[in-house]
């Protein structure tokens, strides 16, 4: 018995030192040590303690959590790179230090030589590096880290031959469905591409493309605003514009009526076309006049929540348009009717994003398009994604890394004159962000510090062995 006590004595006492808290340490004082090579600041303790880190963007910060602590202060450095430290202290257990930067660099975090202290070391110059590599023959890669005056910078670029013949430019939505999200390595692997760049934008929440999509010559979306547009037409000459584009329905002897959504939900009043790339059904509610079309013909007809052929369409509209419904049968004709300008019938792959960054080899002055001015897609540092095409036919993707201490990311106007320094004379602007990935084979080339997002759509480059 008195054995027992005893084991069960030790037990309490390992679980009691187990469930112990983290030690905690009081901070002393912050001071400022820095060189001309590198911000170094001292953050002096009682004792060590362990500490976690992570970097914010826009604006720029660095952020060290370790438990203790301290009183709430604020300082600020005349100095080109810190700008200030704070000392705050998110939940009572933790103290945070928050450095203020001028723009995200790598850093350390090292004991001091001193005591129980730390040292934040951020070196104020990076070394300019670029490595590059032909992955494919007509395909030309390379990677460059530089430092600019606003900080560090990674970029991707990738040159495409578009004369050879061997080399084909795609496009995969995601899950091959439109609201399918996928990430963009998948896409390549499950499209046996060769390499795969981030195509537009899109709702995050739905993942509905947003703004005209083409994929094997067939508009899955219509533009509503005005945006810049690249794409590849039949023959698979490289297209930037900005399009605007609208579709009618005619029956037989009736005259054409403007039908207002395309693989949209409609709202009251409105007609709308569902494709099979929407889904298997038109997902309407009960009540709503629905005609099933294959090849011009009129197959079936139902009341909302239609079974949409794979092989045809649906057209999806309510009672306000009982002179276009109430004429039509099974059997009868029903055609659609594209009218656009410029003239998109014979683009075979393209997605709208912009803005338009180069066009006809000038640098567009105005890069706003139907974004406002303070939008944080014009005037914030971001991860970006770039289109451009040169005059000896080659065609041009980059990737810019962002909100990471490796690179602070572009503007659009430094992004508009990369592209130009690289030979476009057109160029547009694609989804950024998180979004942004360039992936050449099983691999992302750019690095992601919040990992791989899954995107609505991508760039694919299919590459024909001999």
């Amino acid at each position: 018995m008195t054995r027992l006590v005893k084991i069960m004595a030790l037990v309490a006492v390992s679980l009691s030192a187990f469930c112990l808290p983290l030690r905690a340490a009081d901070l002393i004082e912050i001071k400022n040590i820095s060189d001309d090579a590198s911000v170094k600041l001292l953050i002096r303790l009682n004792e060590e303690a362990k500490t976690s880190s992570f970097v914010l963007s826009n604006p720029s910060r660095v952020v060290i959590d370790f438990p203790g602590a301290a009183q709430m202060s604020e300082q600020k450095y005349e100095d080109a790179l810190l700008k200030g430290a704070r000392v705050g202290k998110p939940n009572p257990e933790t103290v945070r230090v928050v450095l203020d930067l001028a723009f995200l660099m790598p850093y350390t975090i090292v004991p001091h030589e001193g005591g129980p202290s730390l040292v934040i070391v951020i070196p104020r110059k990076l070394e300019d590096k670029k490595r590059s590599k032909q992955p494919l023959p007509g395909i030309d890669y390379s990677a460059t880290e530089t430092m600019t005056p606003a900080g560090p910078m990674a970029y991707h670029v990738l040159e495409v031959d578009l004369a050879d013949p061997n080399i084909s430019l795609g496009m995969c939505i995601g899950e091959d469905r439109l609201g399918g999200l996928e990430s963009l390595s998948s896409m390549v692997k499950r499209k046996g591409a060769a390499i795969g760049v981030n195509g537009g934008y899109f709702n995050t929440e739905n993942g509905a493309p947003i703004d005209l999509l083409i994929v094997k010559g067939k508009a899955l979306t219509l533009p509503d605003r005005f945006r810049g547009f690249f794409g590849v037409d039949n023959k698979g000459k490289p297209v930037f514009i900005r399009p605007n584009a609208e579709i009618g329905v005619r029956a037989d002897g009736q005259k054409s009526y403007f039908v207002h959504r395309l693989n949209i939900k409609p709202n009251k009043g409105e007609i709308a076309v569902f494709t099979p790339e929407y889904g298997k059904k038109t997902g309407t509610s009960k009540g709503r006049r629905e005609v099933v079309v294959r090849g011009d013909k009129i197959s079936a007809f139902g009341d909302g929540d239609t079974a949409i052929p794979a092989d045809g369409y649906v057209l999806s509209a309510d009672d306000s348009h009982a002179e276009f419904l109430t004429p039509l049968a099974v059997g009868g004709s029903v055609k659609l009717l594209l009218s656009s300008y410029p003239d998109i019938r014979n683009i075979a792959y393209g997605v709208s994003a912009g803005p338009m960054l180069v066009r006809e080899s000038a640098i567009q002055a105005n890069l706003i398009e139907d974004f406002t001015f303070t939008s944080q897609i014009i005037t914030a540092r971001n991860p970006r994604t770039a289109v451009g095409a040169t005059a000896d036919n080659r065609l041009i993707f980059v990737v810019v890394e962002g909100r990471s201490t490796r690179s602070i990311g572009m503007t659009l106007d430094e992004l508009a004159s990369l592209m130009k320094n690289l030979g476009a004379v057109d160029a547009v602007n694609l989804d950024g962000g998180g979004s942004s990935a360039m992936a050449i084979g099983d691999k992302i080339m750019n690095e992601l510090p919040s990992g791989e997002r899954k995107i609505a759509n991508g760039f694919m480059i299919y590459y024909k062995s001999k």
